[in-house]
């Protein structure tokens, strides 16, 4: 059974005064314990849903999960400003696909708030016919198409707190760095972002503003067909 967790994140945008191999040699100086867990490939197919509660028991009958994974979807049909997406994760030795559900929690965004109820599922089958049972609804529209290359690392700072960072090369946007902590315990949300705040300040870095990422993704969303699975970037301020 997946678990139905709380995601918080936060975003910085490195450019060229700070490549990546100058953000991991300053990320090994500045914390206790960094260890490289994985490198991912991804893709992440966006839809727009705008009758949820209309559409999701069309879909969700036709994807091969059990019973509680579907309760889960049920559940989630009670947020408001539910985002659905396909994931395609490859690595050297397996290839896993998710349907992913977001819904936020604070005052952003579900494509980009920093704290968001999120859902996982694999699902046992290609990303190309997840999201041929997803779009099979008339509600259901593709929105856009995202890639990315992921390095991910496991994190400790002087204090024992543990968290994520996530170094992406992200089609269109370049390199993106994500300080994320996923907790089941909504009381210590805050407490949590705090921290993760004060990481991104010990690495003298800027948390990526959320207007300035919500224009990113609006240009990305209108023009990914020329960046998806590319080289190529842009860069909006």
């Amino acid at each position: 059974m997946s678990d139905t967790n709380y995601e918080v994140e936060l975003k910085v945008l490195l450019w060229t005064a700070f490549p990546p191999e100058i953000f991991i040699k300053a990320l090994a100086k500045d914390f206790k314990s960094v260890r490289e867990a994985t490198e991912e490939t991804h893709r992440n197919h966006y839809f727009e849903v705008p009758h949820r509660v209309k559409i999701m028991p069309a879909f969700e009958e036709r994807l091969p999960i059990d019973h509680e994974d579907k309760l889960r979807i049920q559940e989630f049909r009670n947020w408001n400003d539910i985002v659905v997406r396909s994931r395609e994760i490859k690595t050297v030795a397996w290839t896993q696909v998710l349907l992913v559900m977001k819904s936020t929690v604070d005052w952003g965004r579900s494509q980009n708030g920093t704290i968001r109820k999120e859902l996982e599922i694999p699902i046992p089958m290609s990303i190309e016919d997840l999201d041929a049972i997803l779009t099979a609804q008339a509600e259901i529209r593709p929105q856009a198409k995202w890639s990315r290359i992921r390095k991910t690392f496991d994190v400790v700072d002087k204090d024992g707190f543990y968290f994520t960072v996530c170094l992406d090369k992200n089609a269109g946007y370049w390199y993106i760095v994500e300080f994320e902590v996923v907790v089941t315990n909504p009381s210590v949300i805050e407490s949590t972002k705090f921290k993760l705040q004060n990481c991104i300040k010990t690495m003298w870095l800027t948390e990526l503003p959320a207007d300035q990422l919500h224009r990113m993704f609006e240009f990305y969303t209108k023009n990914w067909e020329s960046f998806y699975q590319t080289e190529n970037y842009f860069f909006i301020k």
